[in-house]
């Protein structure tokens, strides 16, 4: 049974790890303390995923978004991950409006990637074709199940897929994506090696 989930409308939220004055706490990118994800856009603009429950190892979170530099926060969606448990897995937006966060599950075994189009205001999740590799001469699997966030290289959005803590095909290759549609829709392209194509 899953816990009635509590969440406290805050409209001018100070993270708790931080101070009053924290403007210049946060780097322009992705940063990360004490369990919580943050993305800042620029030194004004950020996003930021606090847990609001949790339960069983499992989180629930909220999407907090600021617009001075993190001196205050603002609860933009109460449910970015629509519904689903996890841990959080990675954010990034690539613009104000386009954005990306990630939710693992089985202590990293296997995730998902949820996209947003409308900077924060709500999210769907990321349908990620499916690559068959062979088991054995009768079995085919998928072992790319954990997706990274995707990063923009020469004005497409491409998006590296791992293994998770469990995957063992080929010294832990990924394989890579590429969207001519900003994200909404996945092309495979090949499977890499982490040290051939990490992110820019």
């Amino acid at each position: 049974m899953i816990p009635a989930r509590f969440i406290n409308e805050q409209i001018d939220y100070i993270p708790e790890n931080n101070d009053t004055d924290n403007s210049n706490d946060w780097d322009v990118g992705y940063n990360y303390n004490e369990g919580e994800e943050t993305f800042f856009i620029n030194e004004d603009l950020g996003y930021q995923l606090p847990v609001v429950d949790a339960a069983l190892g499992s989180r629930f979170y909220s999407l907090l978004k600021t617009e001075n530099g993190g001196t205050s926060w603002e609860t933009l969606n109460q449910d970015p991950y629509i519904g689903r448990t996890g841990v959080s897995a990675g954010i990034i937006f690539i613009n104000e409006e386009l954005g990306f966060i990630g939710m693992s599950h089985s202590g990293g075994s296997y995730g998902e990637l949820y996209r947003t189009k409308d900077g924060g205001a709500s999210f769907e999740e990321v349908s990620i074709p499916e690559i068959q590799v062979s088991l054995s001469e009768t079995e085919t699997y998928n072992p790319f199940d954990l997706p990274e966030m995707p990063f923009e290289e020469n004005g497409k959005l491409l998006l590296l897929v791992g293994q998770g803590q469990d995957g063992d095909y080929k010294g832990g290759c990924k394989a890579l994506y590429q969207s001519d549609d900003r994200g909404k829709t996945w092309e495979y392209i090949k499977e890499v090696l982490p040290v051939e194509f990490p992110p820019s």
